[in-house]
């Protein structure tokens, strides 16, 4: 909103108590997931032969809730002046965003009309006036379409780069634990489960060579088991075949148990 700082800048217009000068208090800090932003209008609606024209920003905090409260919803200025507070409804905006909704603050700048919707109390809008409900209309619109649908769409990106990032790490996990606790160096190779594997359910294995262990554990997306259980699954598969290599049962019994719960210290 540059262009909008520009003409209140022109005002000239400063205002001090006790000796400090006060601003307008919308500062966004920068935050690791970032801000969504629309810049709306200037919008200009013809209502029953009235001229409605109005512009403005709405701004999401992405996965951060706003901080002060009051700065939550959307604020309509007629000629500069803030009519109320911010509406946390966001003008009743009839979706359930739940704390989705305590990201979003914005500011409709109405430059002509919308005053006769004003109540006589000027702090409040009758919320059935036909310019009022124009400009409803149009911020929902915004809203629906043009920032909640990035909002979720950048939410899936995060959620599934973080998701990358635990499974990267965890496959880093299961091969130092398989790794210290071994002479020679352990080789992790992912194969597809056939219908032979089903049928003997027999889904990994473990050959120890001269220089190296190999240990076959099935891909995760073929294993018969919940997908957010599958990575765990495949590193249990991964230790429990690398113990079976001892001499006997009671080594592996050993052997199985140091890895399982190295493993899962991890984790």
């Amino acid at each position: 909103m540059r262009e909008r700082n520009e003409i209140l800048a022109s005002y000239n217009f400063s205002l001090f108590v006790d000796g400090r000068q006060l601003f307008k208090p919308i500062y966004l800090r920068g935050h690791p997931s970032g801000y969504t932003t629309n810049i709306i209008g200037p919008i200009t609606r013809k209502i029953y032969g009235k001229t409605l024209t109005f512009s403005g920003y709405i701004a999401v905090q992405d996965g951060l809730q706003l901080k002060p409260d009051e700065l939550r919803g959307i604020l309509i200025r007629i000629k500069n002046v803030g009519i109320g507070y911010y509406d946390q409804s966001m003008l009743d905006f009839r979706s359930n965003e739940g704390p989705r909704s305590r990201w979003i603050t914005g500011e409709i700048y109405v430059e002509e009309g919308l005053e006769d919707a004003l109540n006589v109390d000027r702090d409040s809008f009758n919320r059935f006036h036909p310019e009022y409900r124009a400009l409803q209309t149009h911020v929902h619109k915004v809203l629906r379409g043009e920032i909640l649908r990035v909002v979720y769409d950048k939410i899936e990106v995060r959620s599934q780069e973080r998701k990358d990032r635990i499974a990267t790490k965890r496959t880093g996990v299961v091969k130092s634990v398989l790794q210290e606790h071994q002479d020679r160096p352990v080789r992790i190779v992912r194969k597809p489960v056939t219908d032979e594997d089903e049928e003997r359910s027999t889904y990994s294995a473990a050959h120890r060579s001269r220089d190296l262990i190999e240990v076959y554990v099935p891909k995760e997306d073929d294993l018969p088991t919940s997908k957010a259980s599958r990575q765990l699954a495949q590193a249990i598969l991964a230790i429990f075949e690398v113990a079976l290599l001892e001499s006997d049962r009671t080594a592996q019994r050993k052997k199985f148990s140091e890895l399982l719960l190295d493993l899962l210290k991890r984790w």
